[in-house]
């Protein structure tokens, strides 16, 4: 995936689902809501303005947070539990009583069981990214790694067609889809997830769906994704002329569909 500036507008917006208010009681929609004046308006889209800035900003604060915890656990913490392994095969095949051996194992165990799940942080901290492989064969792998962790069943479909992206639009579409996922894993209650990436002219659309507990568009404005949150998901990917659209419900799962412009193959 090479680097490129170029940058499309990205199709039409789906709209997020929202039910219309409810008139069952014979009452009708108040309608004498004041008029914006030109003056409002302009205050309004500064805050938005502001508010996407802050956004992104957080998001690349996050991402270079995570990178260093994640470094941190691999160099220090994932090497020394390492060494304290193989110091411990070393004792253990020292001629020692049989029940200090068997201590020993345990020991062993343990410190086996935090290099794999020092491991699986490391990995969901800073998922890897090896652009040479491709978008599909990177979302792939992050499905069936986190379905792992999570317990459930990580389905991934692709239309094959290729998908020519800059390394700043994969880097945001994976940890956008790492993010999902992972919410998913710790609070839709799903027994299964699925990613699907697709190319619709020239934008990749990747979707990520379950079967968990869902919830209501009309009254949840993000989904908490291990605290990155949708709206900082929403700004980052707006920034680089991509969108997000939600479909959901209670009790009906959701649908979160991501979109980015490809680079120009002409």
């Amino acid at each position: 995936m090479a680097d490129s500036s170029a940058k499309h507008h990205p199709p039409s917006d789906r709209a997020t689902q929202a039910s219309a208010p409810d008139a069952s009681d014979g009452t009708q929609p108040t309608t004498d809501t004041p008029p914006c004046d030109s003056s409002h308006l302009a205050e309004l889209g500064a805050y938005r303005n502001a508010l996407s800035a802050m956004a992104v900003k957080l998001s690349r604060a996050v991402d270079d947070e995570r990178t260093r915890i994640a470094r941190g656990l691999h160099d220090d913490l994932g090497q020394t539990l390492v060494a304290a392994q193989l110091r411990l095969a070393e004792l253990k095949g020292a001629g020692v009583d049989p029940h200090v051996r068997t201590a020993i194992q345990q020991v062993s165990d343990l410190v086996g069981e935090a290099v794999s799940s020092s491991r699986s942080l490391t990995f969901e901290l800073m998922t890897p990214l090896m652009p040479e492989l491709g978008i599909d064969h990177e979302l792939k792998h992050l499905t069936s790694r986190i379905a792992e962790r999570y317990n459930i069943d990580g389905r991934f479909e692709t239309d094959g067609l290729p998908k020519p992206m800059g390394r700043e639009e994969a880097e945001a579409l994976l940890r956008a889809v790492r993010e999902l996922l992972v919410n998913v894993g710790k609070h839709a209650r799903a027994r299964t997830a699925w990613v699907r990436i697709a190319r619709h002219d020239r934008y990749a659309e990747a979707t990520v769906r379950d079967d968990g507990i869902g919830f209501d568009t009309r009254r949840q404005s993000g989904v908490p994704a291990s605290g990155f949150g949708l709206l900082i998901i929403r700004e980052r990917l707006r920034e680089l002329n991509g969108q997000v659209a939600i479909t959901s419900s209670p009790g009906s799962g959701a649908e979160i569909v991501l979109t980015i412009p490809l680079l120009d193959e002409t």
